[in-house]
């Protein structure tokens, strides 16, 4: 692997990381808070699982099987993108603010594939 792919591996995967484990806190605080409605509970545990499931397909780009670690992550992040704003429709109208939370989400969810992507094509899986 040429330096600058493994710079550039070496950031997303980091970047990658960040997103992950922020989903992961994010989705236990909420399963972890005090007086919770069901659907709540039910978001947390999703989001907690987008994040362990996004850290595992890179922990695969990078160590085992990076094939299945491309396949992993192109199911997980559409996903997880359309559970998003499915759950945005619960008025029929998605507002500006979800709008901009979808757009955020986007950008993070991205980066998460983008990263698991680029490090199991540098590491040898086309």
């Amino acid at each position: 692997m040429r330096k600058r792919q493994l710079v550039i591996s070496i950031f997303l995967s980091l970047a990658s990381l960040a997103v992950s484990g922020g989903f992961a806190v994010y989705g236990t605080a909420i399963v972890r808070a005090e007086e919770m409605e069901g659907w709540l509970v039910a978001l947390g545990i999703a989001v907690a699982m987008y994040g362990i499931g996004s850290f595992v397909a890179l922990l695969m780009a990078w160590r085992f099987n990076r094939g299945l670690a491309k396949k992993v992550i192109s199911y997980l992040a559409p996903t997880f993108m359309v559970m998003a704003l499915l759950g945005c429709l619960d008025t029929g109208m998605i507002s500006g603010l979800e709008f901009g939370l979808l757009f955020g989400l986007l950008l993070m969810v991205s980066v998460n594939y983008f990263a698991v992507t680029v490090v199991a094509n540098s590491r040898g899986v086309t």
